[in-house]
């Protein structure tokens, strides 16, 4: 009680006198201009909320932080408008619309194009209102985030997918015991679907994951973490819908029973720093709960995912370093399809729209259909940066163990990324390479697309 009238005293204090309180917030105001060119089809890359369809897309954002002793607020919202050309679209027999995914027309929000013609829209971004106090971070944010142990690549939720409004809530940093280190992350919000989604039931879904972290006394070598994720059908935002992520991991009369319609990802992940300047990390997922104990233990493969990452970093010449990253990540149908029927990961029943958001994956990429690799050579000085980026992705348009000659269809992709730090506070970025998408089609064939992107960034 005591704690609590001295805050609202200085708080008072501070608005008798608005010089000292502006003297104690930091502000930093940055801003960034990018465009992208697809001249196939959609690519999507690292884009943010902004949907990079074929032909020019244009994102435009500013940026202010406010920092004041443990509050933050950043206000970043992202504008864009994407050209949005025809394509020659891959039909699905019993699609509900012709923009549906080809291979999963009823159980995923993954469109192949937004429709005909140009779309824009306005997003908040990666904007957060923070506060952090008595080792607790609560935040309202949209901004996006990654859960598991990758950087880039994750199964749950991926740097390349755009973020939706939610609350956090956990510790701001992690928490020491006797046993080790522990972090907890709570989050709980909602995320939208494209006029093209099946069935398109509530409108949108409620969602809700947790993330822990911990990080036992082996020099800090070692984090082991877990985190789930849950979808609903929209219905208003409850504060306990943060503890939704910690129901049954089996069967239950909830989902099978007549209740409310769910769908569930469960992910397992390590990180191992083997040497000063190499880490390997691991993740395995889970599409839905088990429907026993037995399943669990004797059918672990039933859609099930994993992911593998390594990287390593060495100098060179003075001032210059090099980073090689690789991820791998694998949701296979296995031989179980013989016996019981398989989704691919990311594709939801009753919840029709899938782990997606607004039409975009929110766990990485190569998890797109049934699995991919990517390889990441990058040379870092004080000057900027310069990465090759090749990559590969297992994009079937069937479902099945064994999936016929005419269905095969596999991304190979190969990219140039540079950022450049000149001077005044600006930065430049730019990326060129292309996308060739062998038997994408089932009558035109193979596909191919140019990808160039541009863009500065401003800093004060």
């Amino acid at each position: 009680m005591r704690a609590s009238f001295g805050l609202f005293f200085a708080a008072a204090s501070l608005c008798l006198h608005p010089t000292a309180l502006r003297a104690q917030v930091q502000t930093e105001l940055a801003g960034t201009l990018r465009l992208h060119y697809n001249s196939g089809f959609p690519s999507n890359l690292e884009a943010g909320a902004a949907w990079t369809g074929r032909g020019l897309t244009t994102v435009l954002s500013p940026d202010l932080l406010l920092r004041w002793r443990g509050i933050s607020l950043r206000v970043a919202p992202e504008l864009w408008s994407a050209e949005n050309r025809d394509l020659r679209l891959i039909s699905a027999p019993g699609a509900p619309n012709p923009y549906a995914d080809p291979m999963r027309p009823t159980g995923i929000d993954l469109p192949q194009q937004l429709g005909p013609g140009r779309v824009a829209r306005l997003d908040p971004g990666q904007s957060a209102l923070v506060v952090e106090a008595l080792g607790t971070r609560v935040a309202l944010t949209s901004a996006s985030r990654v859960v598991g142990a990758g950087e880039r690549h994750a199964i749950l939720m991926s740097a390349d997918a755009p973020g939706f409004p939610r609350l956090e809530v956990g510790t701001a940093a992690p928490v020491t015991t006797p046993l080790g280190a522990f972090s907890l992350l709570l989050s709980a919000g909602q995320a939208g679907q494209t006029a093209w989604a099946p069935q398109r039931r509530a409108g949108s879904r409620s969602v809700a994951f947790f993330e822990g972290r911990w990080r036992p006394f082996i020099d800090g070598r070692l984090e082991l973490g877990a985190a789930r994720f849950y979808h609903r059908d929209w219905g208003g935002a409850r504060l306990g819908d943060l503890l939704t992520p910690f129901g049954s991991l089996f069967f239950d009369a909830q989902t099978f029973g007549g209740g409310a319609a769910d769908n569930q990802l469960l992910a397992l992940f390590g990180r191992l720093r083997l040497r000063e300047r190499t880490e390997v990390w691991a993740e395995f997922g889970l599409n839905d709960r088990q429907t026993d104990a037995r399943e669990a233990a004797v059918e672990l493969e039933h859609n099930s995912a994993w992911l593998f990452g390594l990287r390593h970093r060495w100098t060179g010449m003075p001032g210059v370093s090099w980073t090689l990253e690789a991820n791998a990540a694998s949701g296979r149908i296995p031989p179980i399809e013989v016996f019981r029927p398989q989704a691919t990961f990311y594709e939801h029943t009753p919840v029709s729209q899938g782990h997606t958001n607004r039409g975009r994956l929110l766990g990485t990429r190569l998890l797109e259909r049934t699995g991919g690799a990517e390889l990441r050579l990058t040379r870092g000085s004080r000057a900027g940066a310069l990465s090759l980026i090749a990559g590969t992705r297992d994009l079937a348009n069937e479902r099945r163990l064994v999936v016929s000659e005419e269905a095969l269809r596999r991304e190979w992709s190969l990219l140039v990324e540079w950022t450049r730090r000149g001077r005044h506070g600006l930065e430049y970025f730019g990326r060129v390479g292309g996308i060739a998408d062998l038997n994408r089609h089932p009558v035109f064939g193979d596909a191919y697309s140019a990808v160039v992107s541009t863009g500065l960034t401003w800093r004060r």
